[in-house]
């Protein structure tokens, strides 16, 4: 294994220091903040760092002067939209695709035009619905769209434009995964608990049919319905949501496994909740989404791990060994103490199984006769 580049282990530190100090937040309550947010927005922000420093690189002086406002104000957005101030997400979203374009346009990656302007088109809608927003408040605060069916409906088609184009497209749009997902999660709620199950439902199966090996909008799609329709299980949602976008730093469909302590936490939810008609729709398009993402043809190339993706692989062994203690999610996760044990058990019996195949005398292949 060649040595990463100078640059490289520099970007990676100062990811690694976000990231950590957005964890630390959380951690906190949200309270040690630089802007006014909540622990789960606190949360979003980490995820956030962490996919920042899986899409962009620093490797010379001119990337970093450009990755790194990114690494510092995204998250600073996202945190700060979740505490009840979106200007600052909508703006960054509208520059960082709209950058992303022109750079496509000027004839870097033509194969990434198509991803790139429908993430432009998706950051132009929530920006819309955000202003709309604005003008519809009695204080002209500016927030996410949560009640007009107008400014909420176009902030839902432009979050889920940016989580799909944030998933297959350019890897700088990697960071618009849980930008997408907080607008998803404010606005939806706007509409009809039957009309968000079966926008989801519909949304999820789709595209685990058509992509199942980028399982990340599926998981997103679902969780938003879950969170709006199932209020008892939002922070099983939450926890959903979680992994599909930690697993959007990984182009495999072998990522959709940091996401297993959300599928287990939903369908514990969904099972407890009445069977209403919310109910059922989600739960036979979370069976369906499932298993379209198993059937999906496996990638032929191994997926590979920069090393600016140790902070995303740190938050994702985190989620699927310990998922009780993501506390910032609400009280769901409390459910999965049988889980956490099971994973426990399974860690244990591999690293024994590792151990007794090292110390295990090998035997040598017979000589070929003659």
């Amino acid at each position: 294994m060649t040595p990463a580049p100078v640059g490289e282990l520099w970007w990676t530190a100062a990811v690694g220091v976000v990231t950590l100090a957005w964890v630390l937040i959380a951690v906190a309550g949200g309270d040690a903040s630089p802007v006014a947010t909540t622990t789960l927005g606190a949360a979003a922000a980490a995820a956030t760092a962490a996919l920042v420093g899986v899409g962009w690189t620093a490797s010379s002086v001119e990337t970093a002067q450009v990755a790194g406002p990114v690494l510092a104000v995204v998250p600073l957005g996202v945190a700060a939209a979740a505490g009840g101030s979106a200007l600052l997400l909508g703006a960054a979203t509208v520059v960082l695709a709209v950058g992303e374009l022109a750079t496509r346009l000027r004839g870097r990656g033509r194969h990434h035009r198509p991803p790139a302007l429908a993430a432009a088109a998706g950051a132009a809608l929530v920006a819309v619905g955000i202003v709309l927003a604005r003008l519809d408040s009695l204080d002209g605060g500016w927030r996410l769209p949560a009640t007009d069916d107008l400014a909420a409906g176009l902030a839902l088609a432009g979050a889920a434009l940016l989580v799909a184009t944030a998933t297959l497209g350019p890897p700088h749009l990697r960071p618009l995964v849980v930008a997408g997902a907080l607008v998803g999660l404010t606005a939806a709620p706007a509409f009809s608990t039957v009309a968000v199950a079966a926008g989801a439902a519909g949304l999820a199966a789709a595209w685990a049919v058509a992509a199942g090996q980028r399982p990340t909008p599926s998981v997103v799609a679902l969780a938003v319905g879950v969170a709006t329709a199932v209020p008892s299980a939002r922070p099983a949602a939450l926890l959903l949501i979680a992994g599909g976008a930690l697993a959007a730093g990984v182009e495999h469909r072998a990522s959709a496994l940091v996401a297993l302590p959300g599928a287990a936490a939903v369908a514990a939810a969904l099972v407890a909740a009445s069977p209403t008609t919310e109910v059922k729709v989600l739960a036979a398009a979370a069976a369906m989404t499932v298993l379209a993402i198993a059937a999906a043809p496996s990638d032929p190339v191994r997926p590979s791990v920069p090393t600016p993706a140790l902070g995303l692989a740190a938050l994702g062994l985190w989620l699927v060994a310990a998922p009780t203690t993501w506390g910032w999610v609400g009280d769901g996760p409390a459910d999965l103490a049988t889980y956490q044990r099971g994973v426990a058990v399974a860690a244990a019996g591999a690293a024994l199984a590792v151990v007794v195949h090292r110390l295990s005398p090998r035997r040598r292949a017979p000589a070929p006769p003659g």
